[in-house]
């Protein structure tokens, strides 16, 4: 609804149309706020990620984000795989004209995510225009961790590590312990085809259906989550280093009006990192200084440690 400055009278009069332009905006966001109540509600985010300088490989990967962006529960927006259909990248105005165009539907999104190690010339410009609209622009890399919703329960079992002890002049002469391996499993309410096909080592083809084949071979993840406590605070968990073994489904068919819950099952596997021998990080809330300010971030990034060096006697 577009508010006049001026009375019926004809008169410049800015007072009534401050006020009646406020409260258009608070029943924009009122309606906004109702719509993102809806379970069906999804989030438009913009997809800002390289493309020039290696087609092939950036488009590849900006389905990748896509992807990404969907499992999130939201609609992702990537001009650069659409208008590049029927514009030639090559061509210098074609690309303003991606470009600009990009813009226009930057306009309709709630967010603009980066993807990437490095920002493009035309990326900086998405940047701009969405920092021009105050939108909110979160950033991504290569190693983001996805995030799967829905768990129901993980349970962590260490595997049997008893040391090795050798004795010499019949007593315990040394005790050496083997590498600590520990076994994870989740049980999720679902687990989309596009988590499935990262952490498993398949494949989804050009008509959306999962593949899996003899040779796929499942990558490591560092896996993280938080589980709440008696106290009603959060423990939180980070596994560096675990990889997928194949996972348990149970299919029911519907029993006249009774419909069985199908939920996924996977058991991991977690080593220590070879980097340090790390293998797990843990972290109650409320304790040894681990407060909400830290526990809001702990999850956002795979957790690394930092120990301060303790100061030499005199």
């Amino acid at each position: 609804m577009a508010v006049s400055k001026y009375n019926p009278e004809g008169y410049f009069d800015p007072t009534p149309h401050e006020a009646l332009t406020n409260i258009e905006v608070e029943h924009r966001a009122a309606r906004r706020a109702d719509v993102a109540r809806s379970p069906n509600y999804r989030p438009i985010v913009f997809i800002c990620s390289p493309y020039a300088d290696d087609p092939v490989g950036n488009e590849r990967r900006a389905l990748r984000y896509c992807r990404f962006a969907v499992c999130r529960g939201c609609i992702p927006i990537a001009p650069h795989l659409y208008f590049t259909r029927f514009l030639d990248e090559t061509n210098p105005q074609d690309r303003e004209l991606g470009l600009f165009m990009g813009r226009v539907l930057l306009t309709k999104c709630v967010e603009l995510w980066v993807f990437g190690s490095r920002v493009t010339a035309g990326m900086e410009r998405e940047i701009a225009k969405a920092e021009e609209r105050s939108l909110p622009i979160r950033y991504f890399t290569e190693d983001t961790l996805q995030a799967v919703a829905g768990a129901i329960e993980a349970t962590i079992t260490p595997e049997s590590a008893d040391p090795d002890v050798q004795y010499a002049d019949d007593h315990e002469f040394d005790t050496l312990y083997p590498n600590p391996e520990v076994s994870f499993s989740t049980s999720m309410a679902d687990i989309p085809l596009a988590i499935q096909e990262m952490i498993f080592g398949n494949a989804i083809d050009d008509n959306g259906v999962l593949v899996r084949t003899s040779t796929d071979k499942p990558p490591y993840f560092a896996v993280g989550f938080m589980s709440e406590k008696a106290n009603h605070k959060f423990r939180y968990v980070w596994l560096y280093k675990v990889r997928a073994k194949p996972m348990t489904e149970t299919y029911k068919t519907k029993e006249g009006a009774t419909i069985t819950r199908q939920n996924g099952s996977v058991e991991w596997t977690a080593i220590k990192r070879t980097s340090d021998g790390r293998y797990q990080a843990v972290a109650d809330e409320g304790e040894n200084g681990f407060d909400s300010t830290k526990a809001a971030t702990f999850l956002q990034s795979v957790y690394e440690p930092t120990f301060t060096p303790e100061e030499d006697g005199p």
